[in-house]
């Protein structure tokens, strides 16, 4: 089987799902101005995300490009996702509606991200791309 495509093809899958999350993401934030007024320009969490989804969309690249710079910071990324998810929903629960694109995008979205996540991880620690196609630096 070819690993390489399917390592490439799940590294663009992946980031889709991602751009899916932040356009929910401002979905939700465009509607919850509109519902309290609050402009929300101190929002710490849309901040961290912000700089989370550069650097995911930087690992991403690097390892869609094959470099061993983006293997070691794709791992920390996929923690730093799941750490900030929970974070800032324990620290400020959701409150927006829970209409048909939330539903699809929690349901759907992000558990394609998941899989895509663990995919693109056991691809580059349990194939042969761990051996032949990363590039040390």
């Amino acid at each position: 089987m070819q690993f390489d495509l399917l390592f490439k093809r799940t590294i663009v899958l992946k980031t889709l799902m991602l751009v899916l999350i932040i356009i929910w993401g401002a979905y939700v934030q465009s509607s919850a101005v509109k519902i309290s007024g609050d402009t929300g320009a101190t929002d710490i969490g849309g901040i961290l995300f912000l700089l989370f989804s550069i650097f995911y969309f930087i690992a991403s690249y690097l390892l869609y490009s094959f470099k061993y710079v983006g293997k070691l910071m794709f791992v920390p990324a996929v923690g730093f996702f799941i750490i900030l998810g929970f974070l800032t929903e324990l620290l400020n629960p959701s409150q927006f509606p829970k209409d048909i694109f939330y539903l699809f995008t929690f349901y759907i979205i992000s558990s394609i991200l998941f899989i895509g996540q663990g995919l693109v991880i056991s691809l580059f620690f349990f194939t042969e791309i761990k051996k032949s196609s990363i590039v040390k630096l």
